[in-house]
């Protein structure tokens, strides 16, 4: 388990994240589960080239599945 501070450190070092939305694809309320869309822009905090300096910020999007247990919600690192 990792607070926010340490992930980021740790996983996230070298990119830049902003959250520009999130789709549900599907969601099943008797499972508990939801499969979602995260769209983000993207960008190195340290640009090692011109041509990475040249793109700047790019959107991705992340598809991600999250199980509701026990009033909160977690991260499921199956698909």
């Amino acid at each position: 388990v990792f607070s926010k501070r340490m992930y980021a450190k740790k996983f996230s070092y070298g990119v830049r994240w902003e959250l520009t939305g999130v789709e549900v694809l599907n969601y099943d309320g008797r499972a508990a589960v939801a499969s979602v869309a995260v769209r983000v822009m993207t960008e190195p905090t340290k640009h090692t080239s011109t041509a990475s300096k040249a793109l700047g910020a790019r959107p991705i999007i992340v598809r991600e599945k999250w199980i509701l247990i026990d009033g909160e919600w977690w991260h499921s690192a199956k698909s």
